[in-house]
């Protein structure tokens, strides 16, 4: 469909109109006035629509002054909306006015100044056919064609045109006959007055204002973020939502569970590089299990038992248990604990699971797993921990119980973030609530804190 450009009625330049042409004789004509989003592609579209029922759709673009051929995407984000809304405030109304009453004259639908002040004659018409026909008139989106020809006819009426074609007339009575013998909808119009010409640009801007505000409140309440929050109070501080989107703003700017801005410069450091400790831990562990899932699949493995009763079956170099296999403890506290994984000279290095049994060993500890890095037959590096308590431990060991760095997280949800000493909180860190928020930090010893941390900066 093409687009059409008219001369402003100011003088002050020449505006661009999509127009929308029936594929029959034109029985009526419309003005299609564009949403904030400008003459985009959803009212171009709507405009095509109507033209398939017979009419000549106009759609001005009434941004022109501040910029040609706006067309913006609702859905295309943030940045979308608030170019509409800074287009819409620009925007200058009696100006708009003026476009919108040279489109209606290009239409032969208005012969009266070009004021800018709207005047009545639309909302006279829309009163009066509401009068005649005890009903509303009709919605584009549900009205049939005959019922927006009457309408359109009665608009011309009470505007620049007097005479109505004899096929309108006739689709006009067909429609009363129709509506007569149908429920009779909003009957309290037909007694309703006829608002004067400054009360019905009063009500028809007061709505444009509440159609704004929802939408921009409804897009910020999906969003929920600050920025969407701060969008909306700047452009209607006075709002009806402005408290709801205050209110929203306080709780996006709130740092999130377990946050680092809740934590002290020093204990935030300790805790940063326990999080980064955790997730190679993590890594480590993910090898540990292809490293046993390898051993579990050796089909050519030899099998060897030692003189301490431990169990073999890996590969064999060397006359010993070389590259990937499975042990299992044949004697001692430790008996009948495996380890599957790398093996170096019949001792686990590199990486592996080591599964405990239910032993003297094991009693005091009650773990249940580890997975991670080993060497010198023992736990020592990045990896995770798993006690049957339901508890783990994930970061770097530092190897035998000593030093360690990471997250433990407790089976009812809390955990506890930095350093430790032979598995208790030892050293700089933070012990976390379930729901993220910080129990106690600080600097600890021997499980307890020592000492508290400073009082992080204020949140805005």
């Amino acid at each position: 469909m093409p687009e059409i450009e008219l001369a402003a009625a100011d003088g002050s330049g020449r505006f661009g109109a999509y127009v929308a042409l029936p594929k029959t004789t034109p029985t009526g004509a419309v003005i299609m006035i564009q949403e904030i989003f400008g003459v985009n592609r959803s009212m171009r579209a709507l405009a095509d629509w109507v033209a398939e029922m017979g009419f000549i759709a106009l759609s001005p673009d009434l941004f022109w002054r501040q910029e040609k051929g706006v067309q913006l995407d609702p859905d295309a984000g943030q940045a979308q909306w608030d170019k509409a809304f800074a287009l819409m405030q620009g925007m200058n109304q009696d100006q708009a006015i003026e476009d919108i009453q040279r489109a209606l004259a290009a239409l032969e639908l208005y012969s009266g100044p070009f004021d800018g002040k709207g005047g009545g004659t639309t909302a006279q018409a829309v009163m009066k056919f509401a009068s005649a026909n005890r009903r509303t008139a009709p919605s584009l989106s549900t009205g049939s064609p005959r019922e927006l020809r009457t309408f359109a006819e009665s608009v011309r009426r009470g505007g620049s045109r007097d005479v109505a074609s004899a096929e309108v007339a006739a689709a006009s009575q067909a429609d009363l006959m129709r509506v007569a013998q149908a429920q009779a909808l909003a009957a309290s119009l037909a007694a309703a007055p006829v608002a004067t010409p400054d009360n019905a640009d009063a009500l028809a801007l007061g709505q444009q204002q509440r159609i704004a505000e929802a939408q921009a409140w409804t897009v910020a309440d999906q969003a929920g973020t600050a920025a969407a929050f701060q969008t909306y109070l700047a452009a209607w501080p006075n709002g009806p939502n402005a408290a709801a989107a205050r209110a929203g703003l306080t709780k996006a700017n709130r740092p999130a569970p377990y946050s680092l801005d809740l934590l002290s410069a020093d204990v935030r450091n300790v805790v940063d590089a326990a999080r980064k400790a955790a997730a190679t831990a993590n890594q480590k562990a993910a090898a540990a299990r292809q490293a046993a899932t390898a051993a579990d699949g050796l089909v050519n493995a030899g099998t060897i038992t030692a003189a301490n009763g431990d169990r073999f079956v890996a590969q064999i170099a060397r006359g010993a248990p070389n590259g990937v296999g499975l042990r299992v403890r044949g004697s001692g506290a430790n008996s009948g604990d495996r380890y599957r994984g790398e093996l170096r000279n019949g001792q686990s290095v590199g990486v592996g699971v080591y599964e405990f049994a239910d032993n003297p060993g094991n009693a005091g500890s009650r773990a249940a797993r580890y997975e991670g890095e080993h060497a010198s037959d023992a736990a020592s590096g990045y990896g995770v921990f798993a006690w049957r308590s339901g508890d783990s431990f994930a970061g770097n060991n530092g190897g035998g119980g000593g030093q360690a760095r990471g997250v433990l997280t407790y089976e009812n949800g809390q955990r506890y973030e930095g350093d430790m000493s032979n598995g208790q909180r030892d050293g700089v860190g933070v012990f976390w609530g379930s729901d993220g928020a910080v129990m106690q930090a600080g600097r600890w010893s021997k499980d307890a804190l020592a000492e508290p941390m400073k009082a992080p900066a204020a949140q805005p």
